[in-house]
């Protein structure tokens, strides 16, 4: 399994932002956990 990066949470992040402008959503939270549940990213 590829390790979770704080630069791939990051992408995941950006990438998950820009869905939410895609569809109005505003206020927008994103948390990423690694696959044993721990927060990775949160913005």
């Amino acid at each position: 399994m590829t390790e979770l990066t704080l630069s791939i949470a990051n992408t995941i992040i950006a990438a998950a932002f820009e869905k939410g402008a895609e569809a109005k959503i505003k206020p927008l939270t994103i948390a990423v956990l690694d696959a044993g549940g721990h927060l990775k990213a949160f913005q």
